[in-house]
């Protein structure tokens, strides 16, 4: 969601973005609601912008917290009874199935960087991610 172009009718038909969301997952959120409403999203590759990725985000763990926090923010927003279960369980898998993956990427690059991100997924993969966790 670093650049999007939309017309203002649109924002107005979905309400805007939902500033309950604190970091990550507002522009899904968003695309969402604008696709409940039957309007259409597009994607043109043609374009180019500079984004600056992680300057907000230093430190990894607190970055990985908050995009899965919020996806499971998403998740609770639009999903009720067994598809909420069945995300969340994916959701979970999803984070469990990258540790090993980062470990072993670590190991064929040497890359101290993976070994932190399986580091950071093992501790997510046991954390508990509530409503009440959402801010």
């Amino acid at each position: 969601g670093s650049y999007m172009m939309m017309r203002k009718n649109v924002l107005d038909a979905v309400k805007g973005f939902d500033e309950t969301f604190y970091f990550y997952s507002e522009e899904t959120d968003l695309c969402y609601r604008a696709m409940k409403h039957g309007l259409k999203s597009f994607y043109y590759s043609g374009a180019e912008i500079i984004h600056i990725g992680g300057g907000s985000t230093k430190n990894i763990l607190w970055m990985f917290r908050q995009l899965h926090r919020s996806q499971y923010q998403f998740i609770d927003k639009h999903y009720r009874g067994v598809p909420n279960i069945l995300m969340r369980v994916m959701k979970r898998f999803g984070i469990i199935v990258r540790i090993p993956v980062y470990v072993l990427e670590g190991l064929i690059r040497f890359d101290r960087n993976s070994f932190e991100k399986a580091k950071v997924h093992g501790h997510l993969a046991f954390y508990n991610f509530r409503k009440a966790d959402h801010r």
